[in-house]
């Protein structure tokens, strides 16, 4: 027992002792030089374009955070799942898929080689898309401030998040958030955020959100705000619901301790504009919640 608790400690130790050095030095050294990087190419490739470079750069970042630093002590996994016969099956296109080189983005079955119009109007557009494809809303359950990092896993060409207020203030971090157009619900009137939201939306920027508002204090998924919700059915895009499951610990609420473990983030069939057009917020934001539960209560076995 003794010995045990002896080399538990001493994992949480080289885990912490590893990880937090190699974040300060990779986020002093990148966060600056990606900036730079984006600045200078800004005058000759537009606005635009640059923002797109700039929250790319933003997902590499995040990808090298959560898939590097901790490693081997943290690992993570991200799964893609397909609507096909009424229920889930897992795709190749989860890393072993993109390995073997493809595509990391939602297929869809059919019944005896056969479909309906309908049943491939409910399985057209992958989820979360390639380059040049529209925008979608992606909404994850919360258990931890590792979360935000985590979207770096998520196959997205150009996305920003919804944050809470604080995180603006973070050093480093905060400029970043803001220079990337990233929103926060609480800091501005709604009209505002609808606004700049549908604008995003438009120009095939994604929104990832974390509708809980707050870290969950237990395994259970906590109620959600119907802000974004609403904002979906003013713009009609797709929604994706992502579940996260395995980082409550990493770090624990109240503490930067990081403890060791896998974290699985795993990518639910899309709900498109016709499958939840004729729905109210309060029903779609319920719905989103209870697949999110479903598949969570599944994953970890407390079903």
């Amino acid at each position: 027992m003794k010995l045990n608790a002896m080399l538990r400690f001493l994992q949480l130790f080289c885990l912490n002792a590893v990880f937090y050095p190699l974040l300060v030095l990779f986020s002093l050294l990148a966060v600056p030089t990606l900036t730079l990087f984006i600045a200078v190419q800004a005058p000759f490739v537009g606005h635009r374009r640059a923002m797109r470079l700039f929250r790319r750069c933003i997902r590499w970042y995040g990808y090298v955070v959560i898939y590097i630093l901790p490693w081997p002590w943290v690992r993570v996994r991200y799964e893609e799942h397909s609507l096909e016969c009424g229920g889930l099956t897992p795709l190749s296109g989860g890393p072993a898929g993109r390995a073997a080189g493809l595509d990391p983005v939602l297929t869809c079955g059919t019944q005896d080689g056969a479909s309906s119009r309908a049943a491939e109007k409910r399985c057209q557009a992958t989820a979360l898309q390639k380059e040049g494809s529209g925008a979608c809303i992606v909404i994850c359950n919360h258990r931890s401030s590792s979360d935000p990092f985590l979207m770096g896993a998520l196959p997205l060409e150009e996305a920003v998040q919804i944050v809470n207020t604080w995180p603006f203030h973070l050093p480093l971090w905060g400029p970043m958030a803001k220079w990337a157009g990233y929103l926060s619900v609480k800091a501005m009137p709604p009209e505002e955020f609808f606004t700049r939201g549908s604008e995003l939306l438009k120009q095939g920027v994604s929104l990832i959100a974390f509708p809980e508002g707050t870290r969950a204090r237990t395994l259970e998924v906590g109620p959600f705000h119907g802000t974004l919700f609403r904002l979906a059915l003013e713009t009609k895009v797709p929604i994706v619901p992502v579940c996260i499951s395995g980082n409550e610990r990493i770090p624990p609420r109240g503490t930067l301790w990081l403890r060791p473990g896998r974290v699985v983030l795993r990518q639910l069939p899309t709900l498109t504009w016709e499958t939840y057009k004729d729905l109210t917020a309060f029903q779609l934001k319920n719905r989103v919640r209870d697949m999110i539960a479903r598949e969570l209560a599944t994953m970890e076995g407390w079903a």
